[in-house]
């Protein structure tokens, strides 16, 4: 979603209510921090490779070529090539929980 499209349905809810996250994972909601700026890369075919090869353990994967055909963005603290794009990142906020896995036998801190 574009910044502009956020504004816009933000701008059509009427008052000034909270915003949250909700956390598909857990089932809750949590807070934000200040939204920031931050630059992603796009991914080089060869690292997308690499993760490809290392999830082919996996079953019912799509064929390698349609893998690297799609884009992926990382969030890194270098560039690699010229292709990065700024995005608006919204990080939630801890709430110091804990949810108890029950599906994944593991347990999750948010």
């Amino acid at each position: 979603m574009k910044k502009n499209d956020l504004i816009k349905h933000l701008q059509s809810i009427e008052g000034n209510p909270e915003v949250k996250i909700y956390n598909g994972y857990v089932g809750d909601f949590m807070g934000i921090h200040k939204p920031k700026s931050a630059k992603i890369h796009k991914m080089s075919n060869k690292k997308r490779l690499n993760f490809v090869n290392l999830e082919r353990k996996g079953e019912g994967l799509p064929e390698t070529d349609e893998l690297v055909k799609q884009d992926n963005w990382e969030l890194t603290k270098e560039s690699f090539d010229d292709q990065n794009k700024t995005i608006i990142l919204l990080e939630p906020k801890s709430r110091g929980l804990k949810s108890y896995g029950s599906d994944s036998k593991s347990d999750i801190c948010y």
